[in-house]
């Protein structure tokens, strides 16, 4: 067996043990989640762009896909409630309308 392909497996398998251990959380924000799997994912554009070893681009977009999938999976089960609508446009902070006066408009 290949040394290079045990080490391989090794650090899969203590990748798999790491998400394992980051899904059963409970008390930890989304954003957490987001903020990792976003700068893993710009990392790898940047790998990609100059040209790293195949096989280490490769391994971390593996890993990316995992951490998309446990990102999305946390913001859905995520215990956040509102009280806002779709006339809110469900925002923290609805839209006010606001009245613009025109000074020294002469309308037809």
């Amino acid at each position: 067996m290949n040394v290079s392909f045990s080490l391989k497996f090794i650090l899969f398998n203590v990748c798999l043990l790491y998400l394992n251990k980051v899904i059963t959380m409970k008390n930890t924000s989304p954003f957490l989640y987001i903020t990792i799997t976003t700068l893993l994912l710009i990392t790898i554009t940047i790998m990609c762009a100059m040209n790293f070893p195949f096989n280490w681009v490769f391994y971390l977009t593996v890993i990316g896909q995992f951490l998309v999938v446990i990102m999305v999976y946390k913001v859905l089960t995520d215990n956040y409630s509102t009280n806002k609508t779709f006339e809110d446009f469900y925002e923290d902070c609805p839209i006010k309308l606001m009245k613009i006066q025109a000074e020294n408009e002469k309308f037809r």
